[in-house]
């Protein structure tokens, strides 16, 4: 069977105008976040955002996609992968003598898909008192309606990615308790060409789903693999 790994875009939408946003999204946290290209442009905005120099070392989760230290190395941060255990979980005497021994400042939670979202907000209450700066990851959580505002209590910066959820090109955000202008990132390419770029492909893979060709699995393929079959007889 053939399964979408998304949702697909709402293509009669696309030369429709844009509808202006409710009233109850204008008041949210969204409304104060910073968007920008990509997840990655949002988390190295938000090392600019915290005043972070480039040349700065960042500890990071040993398990992570490789987009985040290929970005941090781009933008001249240097990545510090530290161990974490099978559950996940960092050792946080361990961690804390780590930060305190290479005298990294700054620190990156994962939430991996939400698992962690409780256990990174204790971890980050405590290496706040310490004087680390803290962003958590909530790239590939499941977007939820809680507003995570009462969560910038206890660390400094949430970076998202909207395209592993929503059918986008790619979408980042970061929400912070920091709110003022500053120069965004800008990624390389030309964004309209990339958009249009998806939005063929997006297309061209409902078209697949849709007729099931060349998925073998279908219908479509297998009656014709009978027909020929009985052909052959």
């Amino acid at each position: 069977m053939l399964i979408p790994k998304k949702p697909f875009l709402k293509f009669y939408q696309i030369l429709q105008s844009r509808l202006p946003l409710p009233q109850e999204i204008n008041n949210s946290y969204w409304s104060q976040a910073l968007f920008y290209q990509s997840g990655s442009d949002a988390l190295i905005s938000s090392l600019t955002l915290m005043d972070i120099l480039p040349g700065s070392s960042i500890g990071i989760p040993a398990y992570i996609c490789s987009s985040v230290p290929q970005s941090l190395r781009e933008h001249g941060f240097q990545p510090y992968f530290i161990d974490i255990g099978s559950d996940l979980l960092f050792n946080e005497t361990e961690l804390i003598e780590l930060l305190a021994d290479n005298h990294i400042e700054v620190m990156i939670l994962v939430d991996y898909f939400g698992f962690l979202k409780d256990e990174n907000i204790l971890l980050a209450t405590k290496l706040k008192s310490l004087g680390v700066t803290v962003i958590v990851d909530r790239c590939h959580s499941a977007l939820s309606p809680k507003d995570p505002s009462n969560d910038l209590g206890s660390i400094d910066a949430i970076v998202y990615s909207f395209r592993k959820t929503f059918p986008v090109n790619s979408c980042g955000a970061i929400v912070t308790k920091k709110n003022f202008f500053y120069d965004q990132v800008h990624s390389k390419g030309n964004f309209k060409i990339a958009e249009m770029k998806y939005t063929l492909l997006n297309l061209l893979e409902k078209i697949v789903f849709i007729i099931g060709w060349p998925n073998i699995y279908s219908k479509f393929f297998k009656f014709h693999v009978a027909t020929t079959h009985k052909s052959r007889e």
